[in-house]
């Protein structure tokens, strides 16, 4: 019998296609080898479920702290079958929530609702995480999809592998899908444009799949219809609304004592040389019983945690003063800033290119905070909520940006850094030689849009009418 143990004196060829069939059948899947150059031309992704974490890193670009903690640091917050802004029901833990609709036959797409940091894309995330860490071949395919950065799977894929590795044609694709099943964690459904259509994309690429299970993450107002429970949200393609199941992610509950205690135990520790001891952090909240009505989200509490040593030495000099969720955000914002400028200065050549623009200890946050607004402003023109600048483009080429890319590679001067503390992730699609830039959640961007100047709004709107009367 013939292995790829056998003799050294095996053609080299034979032996590299014998690997090849023993490595394939080790993952029980079947590569296909050119004879001449002795290279695999149909790759298996059998490499990806292993490295989700990191691939779902590089999709989101400069944002790895949240994609760690949505698995190292996370409260579970649990799930319902109805509105709460409806009906008050029971729920049960997230987990318990994946287990029964993977096990439910009839249903093939969960959509999980609920309002902007309630943990909707945590949970996807470290859902779809585990299930690459427990994955071997004859379980479901785990995938996630950021849709506002989503074009189709196969892209997806061959981003994460690189495209020397992908599948060489359309054929070889398509027999990728129907010998698998899929787990794919489609997030951030109210974030992509609102011309854009790739999730009925996504659904008729995965229909022709062995098996497929989906979770479509949203917030709830967005496919809310005036005084309707249900929904406004078909799955094409995959059995319709009888395939479809429902729920909405509960407010963070402080009955769940030990749970946010070992976050923010957690959280403390890594904070313990700059922020509050746990007794402290207990103490403010006692003194400030307003904090929980403020922190309602695990990414609200997250947002406390930054910046409760702040606003707790605030207090302690102004004890009238209250804590609200706009001087929370607001002091986070100034957090990031700092961070940021502190970065900035410890380099040589930047340092000297900001005190060029005049921009120092003293004025660093205005530098920022309006930068910000520039993006907000940026964004609403465009309708959406990523900003995609190519070589040439104009409004990051221009002040205060200056930005400049060639080869799918940004120069990293003052604007680049400028534009990274704008409580912003950026990531680099070198493929397609552009930057995509984002904020680090949608309640930090509607942080940012009330600061904007009415003038500038005016302008927008003026130009949206004028643009609706030509049409």
């Amino acid at each position: 019998m013939v292995t790829s143990q056998s003799p050294p004196f095996m053609p080299h060829k034979a032996n590299m296609i014998i690997n090849a069939w023993c490595h394939s059948h080790r993952y029980g899947f079947a590569d296909k080898v050119d004879l001449e150059s002795g290279k695999v031309v149909e790759w298996t992704y059998g490499s990806i479920p292993k490295n989700l974490r990191e691939i779902i890193k590089h999709t989101l670009g400069d944002f790895s702290e949240s994609v760690d903690e949505a698995v190292d640091c996370f409260i579970e917050t649990d799930c319902t079958d109805s509105d709460p802004e409806f009906r008050q029901a029971p729920g049960v833990p997230s987990s318990k929530l994946l287990h029964s609709f993977m096990h439910d036959k009839r249903k093939r797409v969960l959509l999980l609702l609920g309002q902007a940091g309630s943990g909707k894309s945590t949970i996807g995330m470290k859902w779809v995480i585990e299930m690459g860490e427990a994955w071997h071949a004859d379980k479901a395919y785990p995938v996630y999809l950021y849709l506002p950065r989503c074009k189709s799977v196969k892209e997806y894929m061959k981003d994460a592998v690189g495209p020397e590795k992908s599948p060489v044609n359309d054929q070889a694709w398509r027999d990728f899908l129907r010998r698998h099943s899929f787990f794919v964690v489609m997030d951030a459904y109210d974030e992509m444009g609102t011309t854009e259509n790739v999730v009925d994309k996504l659904f008729k690429e995965l229909a022709v799949s062995k098996g497929i299970k989906v979770i479509v993450t949203c917030r709830s107002g967005y496919l809310k219809m005036e005084g309707k429970a249900d929904p406004l949200f078909w799955p094409h393609g995959l059995g319709g609304r009888e395939a479809l199941q429902v729920a909405w992610v509960c407010p963070l509950s402080w009955n769940a004592k030990d749970q946010i205690s070992r976050y923010i135990e957690d959280q403390v520790m890594k904070r313990s040389h700059k922020g509050l001891s746990m007794e402290q952090f207990e103490e403010a909240l006692k003194s400030n019983p307003e904090l929980k009505s403020i922190i309602s989200t695990p990414y609200s509490l997250k947002v406390m945690l930054t910046v409760l040593p702040g606003l707790f030495y605030k207090r302690m000099n102004k004890p009238k003063s209250m804590i609200t969720r706009h001087s929370m955000y607001k002091e986070y914002a100034k957090e990031w800033y700092r961070r940021e400028w502190d970065k900035l200065k410890q380099n040589h050549k930047l340092a000297e290119l900001a005190q060029q623009a005049e921009v120092d200890d003293g004025n660093y946050i205005r530098w920022y905070s309006r930068a910000a607004q520039q993006l907000c402003l940026h964004m609403l023109r465009q309708r959406n909520i990523i900003i995609r600048h190519k070589s040439g483009g104009i409004f990051l080429s221009e002040p205060p940006f200056n930005l400049s890319m060639r080869q799918g590679h940004v120069e990293k001067e003052l604007g680049y850094w400028l534009l990274r503390g704008c409580l912003t992730r950026l990531k680099t699609n070198k493929l397609g030689d552009i930057l995509e830039v984002s904020f680090v959640h949608d309640t930090v961007r509607s942080f940012s849009l009330p600061r904007i100047p009415l003038r500038s709004f005016a302008l927008v709107w003026a130009r949206k009418t004028i643009s609706c009367q030509r049409v």
